[in-house]
């Protein structure tokens, strides 16, 4: 989780004024892009929730596979509040697009939080609301970054689709139960499908993503096949 990747905002920040300057070297598309740009196939997968709704219960949780759940639901939020703040700010459909598949992997969270009788720690849908202290510093500083322009804000939105891929990762590493499992696996693919999408887009811009939590092959891996449920992450 991002308390185990994190390598802290200023070396993101970094990152960010990299991307910059390979934007300027090559000039800045349009906010608003083309349809056929925006519309990159995201691959988002239908409803994650169909999944987890078709099976009761699988055995008792471990209390690291309750913080786990709780820590996926917010995160989840953090990317949907993340990327309709930039939609608002740049007006690019892909964060709006996006930002409605992370609302439906916010929903396959909840119903496996639910059906275990646990408690929701996104009670509060507002956004930039979290209950957790780490995602709600991470919400206002992803945020500010991405004010700094558009190549910043999507060399944020592949931040945290490259931390969202590291910790399901690492969740399914703990993860025996089959319905769980399932929908962790769909909002892998999907957040992979995110990734490429914003790597895409960066490319259109003249920019290009240095990645956070994983490395540059490991990336090359992912944009490669979307279709890698369980791969286990190496230790850092």
């Amino acid at each position: 989780m991002f308390r185990k990747h994190s390598m802290g905002m200023a070396a993101i920040a970094v990152l960010l004024a990299a991307a910059s300057v390979s934007l300027a070297a090559c000039g800045s598309a349009s906010a608003a892009g083309s349809p056929q740009e925006e519309g990159v196939a995201l691959g988002v997968p239908a409803s994650a929730s169909a999944a987890a709704a078709a099976v009761p219960a699988d055995t008792e949780l471990t209390p690291e596979q309750i913080e786990g759940l709780h820590w996926m639901r917010e995160e989840e939020k953090l990317a949907r509040d993340v990327y309709l703040a930039m939609f608002d700010l740049w007006g690019l459909r892909t964060f709006e697009s996006i930002a409605a598949s992370e609302f439906r992997h916010m929903e396959a969270v909840l119903e496996l939080i639910e059906r275990y009788g646990l408690e929701d720690p996104a009670v509060d849908d507002t956004p930039g609301v979290f209950s957790n202290p780490e995602l709600a510093a991470l919400y206002v500083e992803m945020v500010e970054q991405g004010s700094e322009s558009l190549v910043a804000a999507l060399t944020v939105g592949a931040t945290i689709e490259d931390l969202d891929i590291a910790d399901l990762e690492e969740e399914l590493a703990i993860v025996g139960q089959a319905d769980i499992r399932r929908v962790y696996e769909n909002l892998l693919r999907g957040s992979i499908n995110h990734l490429r999408a914003f790597v895409n887009r960066l490319e259109a811009e003249g920019a290009e993503y240095e990645p956070v939590y994983h490395t540059g092959e490991e990336i090359a891996g992912l944009l490669e096949s979307a279709d890698v449920p369980g791969r286990q992450r190496r230790g850092r």
